[in-house]
């Protein structure tokens, strides 16, 4: 209304939101499968794999614990885990043994590395063994299934040759993990989940609004899309380089007739940033102290 009527307004979100497992779930599934080896606690490496697999299942097994834990207040949530990291019963980047650990996890397991010989100075994987190790890894995780639905808890895997393209995609994860969603929108709840806790999914939500937008449905939008649809509804032309599409399925079949897509000449140019993140020190910190009430950074 704020825009007016013959302002398009797009709205779309990088991702959804639904009933997932808890993000340490697949930490303590590598852990029990043995792809990833906790560092050595009290003196013995044996002690301190089974200190963090105990608190990690002790963790999910008990929902409680974990609801508890989101209940203080956020200096004493950050105490508690400082304890625990120094303990050695908090899994995170710096309690893993590389030396010993086929895997490399990131976002809490989300993202996983095999630990190869050659590409990370600590690997113990031989290349002739990796793809056998993905294959395997893959396998354990998409066997999993929730005790109270019987649903499986991995909705599908994915290698990451076939996410990333272009010339740092060998970077990239091997392995990445889309979690399953319980929710269903408009369902009752027939029995209570306290496996489950909300979380982030893929599917998120795209709208469209405008005189040359379409009713109806468009499947398959991707933060991607977003771009390339903007300049195109500014009637600009579309650089070469650009990846997406024109989310064509959301516009009017008459105006995409008129005014079809037009490729550009000129390849996307990015200007040159300096001078920092144009943020004073005060509000630097202030956004580093909500990502860590977020649990994103430390």
């Amino acid at each position: 209304a704020a825009a007016g009527p013959e302002t398009t307004a797009l709205i779309l979100s990088d991702h959804g939101f639904g009933s997932v497992r808890p993000r340490q779930y697949t930490f303590q599934r590598l852990l029990q499968g043995d792809y990833v080896a906790p560092k050595g606690t009290m003196g013995a490496s044996g002690m301190g794999d089974q200190i963090m697999k105990m608190a990690v299942n002790t963790y999910t097994r008990f929902p409680f614990l974990r609801e508890w834990a989101k209940g203080l207040r956020p200096g004493n949530r950050e105490k508690v885990k400082k304890t625990l990291r120094r303990a050695g019963a908090l899994p995170n980047a710096a309690s893993i043994d590389y030396q010993r650990s086929k895997v490399v996890p990131a976002n809490f397991g989300l993202r996983m590395w095999v630990n190869e010989q050659g590409r990370f100075a600590h690997g113990m994987v031989e290349a002739a063994e990796k793809e056998a190790l993905v294959t395997e890894l893959s396998a354990f995780l998409l066997a999993d299934r929730d005790p109270v639905n019987g649903q499986p808890i991995i909705k599908n895997t994915y290698r990451g040759k076939d996410l990333y393209q272009g010339p740092y995609a060998h970077l990239g994860p091997d392995l990445i993990i889309e979690y399953a969603n319980f929710f269903r929108p408009g369902q009752p709840v027939e029995k209570k989940n306290p496996h489950l806790e909300g979380g982030h999914t893929l599917e998120g939500i795209f709208l469209a609004h405008g005189p040359d937008v379409r009713p109806g449905t468009v499947d398959g939008a991707g933060l991607i899309d977003l771009a390339p649809t903007v300049l195109y509804l500014l009637d600009q032309p579309l650089p070469p380089d650009m990846d997406g599409r024109v989310l064509v399925a959301a516009i009017d079949p008459a105006f995409l007739a008129e005014n079809p897509p037009q490729p550009g000449a000129e390849p996307a140019q990015w200007p040159e940033v300096s001078g920092g993140n144009g943020y004073s020190a005060d509000q630097d910190e202030e956004i580093r102290e909500q990502l860590r009430q977020l649990g994103y950074i430390d």
